[in-house]
């Protein structure tokens, strides 16, 4: 229920305004868009900005159902969203890629709406399958000096042996 969502996001961000862009098909409720209201400066300039709502969360996006018609459902947010007077700037940080939010963002673009898109620091993580050494596995990491402390301590583990990962699926003694 879009209150429940409302008082959820209050519990962290009680300090801001919750801004919810439902789309619905009857009573159905099809897509919610989370957001946070600020006053902010933009270019020395007073404006008031919508950002996503996930503030201790390292991934945000459109939150939407399955089926048919939800290009439709994510069209309609995007309508209700850029029809509400009281913004003039919305960030919506850590979208995975691919995601609905992106949605958000052509649609945007194709009104005729500036947009921008950044990446931000990517989650740091090696493949332990099919990773190949000779390729360079701090790529994620935006800090040279981290990047640095990474490439150290992998070939300190290398030059105690291989690397490997060894599954147990059931107790052993």
């Amino acid at each position: 229920r879009p209150e429940w969502i409302a008082s959820s996001i209050r519990a962290f961000s009680s300090q801001h305004t919750v801004v919810l862009i439902t789309v619905r098909d009857g009573s159905r409720l099809r897509a919610v868009l989370p957001l946070l209201e600020e006053k902010v400066w933009a270019c020395g300039v007073p404006a008031t900005k919508l950002r996503s709502a996930a503030d201790q969360s390292p991934r945000f996006d459109f939150i939407h159902g399955q089926g048919p018609g939800i290009e439709e459902a994510l069209q309609a947010g995007w309508t209700e969203l850029k029809n509400q007077p009281h913004w003039d700037v919305v960030e919506l940080l850590n979208v995975p890629e691919g995601g609905a939010a992106e949605h958000l963002l052509s649609s945007a673009n194709g009104d005729g709406f500036l947009t921008y898109k950044h990446q931000g620091a990517r989650s740091p993580y090696i493949p332990l399958n099919g990773y190949k050494s000779e390729g360079d596995f701090s790529r994620f990491a935006l800090s040279r000096r981290f990047r640095h402390r990474l490439r150290h301590g992998w070939r300190k583990l290398e030059k105690l042996g291989a690397i490997s990962l060894w599954r147990v699926e059931s107790a052993d003694a």
